[in-house]
């Protein structure tokens, strides 16, 4: 994948809901919202994409995955075009699940 920049909705298990932003850059993936930050790798073979990716709490605030201050997020996706949809677990927690929808906003 180019070096680029995406917008990212989650919702989870719980039907919580939140968004943030991603870029992709050489087999890392980094990103954040108001008050988390995502550091993780990625790999994509033929438009199907694999990640995991730490989410670390750096301000108070509401997580789609509850009380957790750290995570590490296991997620597996397929890019069409301008957009990714993927979903996942917590590896800690197996139970609370994602789905997140990313659009490409640019290359960078």
């Amino acid at each position: 994948m180019e070096k680029s920049l995406w917008s990212v909705d989650f919702h989870s298990h719980d039907l919580s809901f939140g968004s943030g932003i991603v870029t992709f850059i050489e087999n890392t993936v980094v990103g954040g919202d108001l008050s988390f930050y995502y550091v993780g790798t990625y790999s994509e073979k033929n438009d199907e994409l694999s990640a995991t990716v730490t989410i670390t709490q750096f301000s108070p605030g509401i997580s789609v995955f509850g009380q957790l201050k750290e995570c590490t997020v296991i997620i597996t996706g397929k890019r069409e075009h301008s957009k990714i949809s993927f979903s996942g677990y917590v590896d800690q927690h197996p139970e609370l699940e994602v789905v997140a929808y990313m659009e490409k906003l640019t290359n960078i």
